[in-house]
C-alpha cells in the first residue's frame, strides 16, 4: 500500500536533537568502473545542471575517521532535458470543439448555469472528513525531522557494495543508532560505481550478485527492525533504464521490498531516480515505484563555468563536466524544485515528495550567491510543503574526494555551507518548518486544501481473499458488512474486470491473462450511487487501502469522440481519467467548467473517470465502454 510520508514518525515523542551522524565509504581509484561501454557517460551539453547530475556522495566523518565517498563515474548519458510535453500522441486539438466562437456551429458546451454549486465554497459546513489539530505530516531538513513540536536526529548513511560494504557493520551500526533515538535516512547505493557489475551493466549481472544484492538489503532491514528509518532503494537506477525496467531488476527489487515490509515495517522506502530521461522510462518503472512509500529526486545546483567543471582527478580527469547553469537560473531555485516535485508527482501519481539529495556550490558564484540559492530555497520551504508536497529535503555540506567530482572539481569542491553565510539559513530552515507545521496543526489542516464537506461519504473496507492466484481475484467485504453491491478492478493492460459476487460472499472472476504477484492493480467498490477506490497495490502481495467516496453525478458531454473526453461533475474540483486500466490523468478544467482534454481512445474502449471533492473524498463513474451507448 502508498502509505502517507512518515506516517511512522506522526506517533513519535520527539526528542531536542543529539547531532547527526553520516557513514559512508571508502573507496580508492580502483574501485571506479568505467562504464564506457554500456552508458555513454557524457550528458548533452544542453542540460540544465539540475535534475541531470549524478550522485556526489558526501564526506563523512565516523568514529574520528574521515570516509571519501564515490560518485557515480558514468552520470546521465542522456542529460538534455527530457521532452515533458503532451502525452498525448497525436494532435494536442485533436477533436476539440470550437467554444469560443458562438456562431461557429460548434455543439453546445453545456456550461453550467451561473447559479451552479461552487465546489470550492468556503461556507460549506466542516464534516466528518476534517483533520484534526496536529495532523501536520512531519517535514526532514538534513540531520533533523520536525514535526510542530519539536525534531528529533537524522543520520545519513550511504551504504551498499558502491558505497559502506561491510553489511554486518551497515546493520549493527543502524541498529545502535535507532537504539539512541537518531533516524537513519540510508541511500541505498549498491549497484553505483563498482566495484563489480555496476549500474550501467546491470544486464551482465550474475545471479550471485544479484543474490548479494538481496542479503545486503535484508542486513539493512533486520538493523532497522521495528524502528523508524527512511531508506532509498538504488538512487539514480535511471542511469540505465533498460536494466532497471527488465524483470531482472525488478523482480528482486519486489522481493527486497516484501522483506522490508515484513522485517522493518515502519521503515519509508524511497524511489530516488535522476529524473534525467524521457517520461517513458519512469512510466514504465512505475509498478516498482508504487511499491514505495515516497517519490523523490534530486537537485544538484552546479555552475557551467569550465573552471567549475573541470575534472582533475578520476576516469574523467582532464574533461569537462557538460552540464550546469548560470547563477541567473539557480538562483530561482524554488521555481526549479517546484518544476522537478510537479513532474515526479504526475509521473507516479504522488501527493507528496522527497528532495532525496540536494548540494549548492559555492563556485562561480561565491559564498555571497549560495547564501541567496539557498535563502530563496528555505524561504519557498513552507508554500512548497503546502501546494507541492514536499515533505524533505537531504542537503549536504561537502563534496566527494577529487576522483569522485563528477561534475567538476571545483564545483562539488565547493559544496559545503559550514563556515559560510548560508549556514544561517540552512540552520533556520528546521525552526522555519516546525512553526509552519505548527500552525498547521493549530488550524487541523495538513494539505492545503480547504477541508469542508459537502455532503455523505462511503468508506467500504474490502481485503484480499488468501486463495487469490496469478488466474483468480478475489476480495471480501467485512464479515457482516452489507454495505459493497459490487466490485470492480483495473487491470493494466487488460481493461477493468468486473468481479461476479459467488455464494460465499466473496466478489471474485478469473482474469483474461495471467496476474503475477506485485502487479498493480486497482479496486472501486460500489453500493448504489456510492463508490470508493483504493490506491493501487501489489496483487497477492498487499492488502487494498480505500480512500473515502462519496456519491458524484457523471455528465458526459455530446461533445466526445475518439479524440475529446468531457464531462460535467456538480461539485467536483478535480477529475481524471483512466483508459484501458492504466493509470489515472487529469482532465483540467475549461473554461465552461467542465473537464476536457484532447485524449485519442478508441471505441469500445474501457474509460473509467474519477472526482475528487473538496474535503478529499473521491468517486467513480459507471464504466463506459467508449462511444458505445454513451455519447
Amino acid at each position: 500500500m502508498r502509505r502517507p510520508l512518515l506516517f511512522i514518525l506522526a506517533h513519535l515523542t520527539l526528542i531536542a536533537a543529539v547531532g547527526s551522524v553520516t557513514v559512508g565509504c571508502n573507496l580508492s581509484d580502483s574501485d571506479v568502473e568505467e562504464e564506457f561501454n554500456q552508458v555513454d557517460p557524457t550528458p548533452d551539453a544542453e542540460s540544465s545542471g539540475d535534475a541531470d547530475v549524478g550522485v556526489n556522495h558526501m564526506n563523512a566523518d565516523t568514529n574520528g575517521a574521515d570516509l571519501d565517498v564515490g560518485d557515480r563515474d558514468s552520470d546521465d548519458p542522456d542529460a538534455a532535458e527530457p521532452d515533458t510535453g503532451d502525452p498525448d500522441s497525436g494532435d494536442p486539438d485533436a477533436g476539440e470543439p470550437d467554444t469560443d466562437d458562438p456562431d461557429s456551429g460548434a455543439p453546445d458546451t453545456g456550461e453550467p448555469d451561473a447559479d451552479a454549486p461552487d465546489a470550492g465554497d468556503p461556507d460549506c459546513e466542516p464534516g466528518e472528513l476534517d483533520n484534526e489539530p496536529g495532523d501536520a505530516t512531519p517535514f526532514m531538513w538534513s540531520d533533523v525531522v520536525v514535526d510542530g513540536e519539536g525534531e528529533e536526529s537524522v543520520a545519513t548513511n550511504w551504504v551498499g557494495k558502491a558505497a559502506w560494504s561491510d553489511r554486518t557493520d551497515v546493520r549493527d551500526t543502524v541498529a545502535s543508532q535507532i537504539a539512541d533515538g537518531v533516524i537513519p535516512y540510508l541511500f541505498f547505493f549498491h549497484w553505483g560505481d563498482g566495484p563489480g557489475t555496476t549500474m550501467g551493466q546491470f544486464p551482465n549481472a550474475s545471479q550471485d550478485e544479484i543474490d548479494d544484492w538481496i542479503d545486503f538489503a535484508e542486513h539493512i532491514a533486520d538493523g532497522i527492525g521495528d524502528g523508524q528509518a527512511y531508506v532509498v532503494l538504488e538512487p539514480e537506477w535511471d542511469s540505465n533504464p533498460e536494466g532497471a525496467n527488465s524483470s531482472k531488476f525488478k523482480d528482486p527489487l519486489m522481493e527486497i521490498i516484501d522483506y522490508f515490509r515484513q522485517e522493518a515495517p515502519n521503515a519509508v522506502l524511497v524511489n530516488g531516480p535522476g529524473l534525467w530521461k524521457e517520461d517513458s522510462v519512469y512510466e514504465d518503472f512505475a509498478d516498482a515505484a508504487s511499491q514505495m512509500d515516497l517519490q523523490g529526486f534530486l537537485h544538484h545546483v552546479v555552475s557551467d563555468d569550465p573552471f567549475c567543471t573541470y575534472r582533475e582527478a578520476g576516469a574523467y580527469a582532464g574533461t569537462h563536466y557538460e552540464g550546469g547553469a548560470p547563477f541567473s537560473h539557480h538562483v530561482q531555485i524554488a521555481d526549479n524544485v517546484e518544476t522537478q516535485a510537479e513532474r515526479i508527482q504526475n509521473l507516479f501519481d504522488a501527493d507528496e515528495v522527497i528532495l532525496t539529495d540536494m548540494a549548492v556550490t559555492r563556485c562561480d558564484w561565491g559564498a555571497d550567491g549560495q547564501e541567496e540559492i539557498l535563502e530563496n530555497l528555505v524561504d519557498a520551504l513552507p508554500d512548497l510543503y503546502d501546494t507541492h508536497g514536499l515533505r524533505g529535503v537531504a542537503i549536504r555540506d561537502g563534496g566527494p574526494a577529487p576522483e569522485f567530482r563528477y561534475m567538476g572539481h571545483e564545483n562539488e569542491g565547493q559544496f559545503g555551507y559550514s563556515g559560510h553565510p548560508a549556514e544561517s539559513h540552512v540552520n533556520q530552515a528546521p525552526q522555519t518548518m516546525n512553526d509552519h507545521l505548527s500552525a498547521l496543526s493549530d488550524e487541523g489542516e495538513d494539505s492545503g486544501i480547504d477541508e469542508c464537506i459537502t455532503g455523505p461519504i462511503y468508506e467500504p473496507n474490502v481485503w484480499m481473499s488468501e486463495e487469490v492466484n496469478n488466474w483468480w481475484i478475489e476480495v471480501y467485504p467485512d464479515d457482516g458488512a452489507d454495505d459493497v453491491e459490487s466490485v470492480e478492478v483495473l487491470l493494466p493492460g487488460q481493461g477493468i474486470l468486473e468481479l461476479e459476487q459467488q455464494d460465499w460472499g466473496s466478489f471474485a472472476a478469473s482474469p483474461d491473462e495471467e496476474t503475477p504477484p506485485g502487479t498493480q492493480i486497482h479496486l472501486v467498490a460500489r453500493d448504489g450511487p456510492m463508490s470508493a477506490g483504493s490506491d493501487p497495490f501489489g496483487f497477492q502481495q498487499q492488502d487494498p487501502q480505500f480512500s473515502p467516496g462519496w456519491p458524484a453525478d457523471f455528465h458526459l458531454s455530446e461533445n466526445i469522440n475518439e479524440c475529446w473526453i468531457e464531462v460535467d461533475v456538480d461539485d467536483a474540483i478535480s477529475v481524471e481519467v483512466s483508459i484501458d486500466g492504466e493509470g489515472f490523468v487529469e482532465l483540467p478544467e475549461q473554461d465552461w467548467g467542465h473537464f476536457a482534454d484532447s485524449i485519442c481512445t478508441d471505441e469500445g474502449t474501457d474509460v473509467l473517470l474519477r472526482a475528487q471533492r473538496n474535503d478529499g473524498a473521491i468517486s467513480y463513474s459507471t464504466v463506459y465502454p467508449w462511444l458505445e451507448d454513451n455519447g
